[in-house]
């Protein structure tokens, strides 16, 4: 199934665990990483990192 799913300010990297159907965003303006679960398409967390991160690195 194809969704929207709201993130924090100014999305702009992906990456995706196919192992854990998880997916995780970065968050440039607001300085963190949205975790979506695939299967539900909700964020299940927000995590706080550093300064405007850019993209994601996912390591099933």
């Amino acid at each position: 199934m194809i969704a929207t799913v709201p993130v924090g300010i100014n999305p702009n990297g992906a990456g995706a665990n196919p192992l854990t159907n998880r997916v995780y965003i970065s968050n440039q303006d607001d300085n963190t990483i949205s975790v979506i679960d695939g299967e539900t398409n909700t964020v299940i967390a927000t995590i706080p990192v550093g300064a405007r991160p850019f993209a994601v690195g996912v390591n099933p």
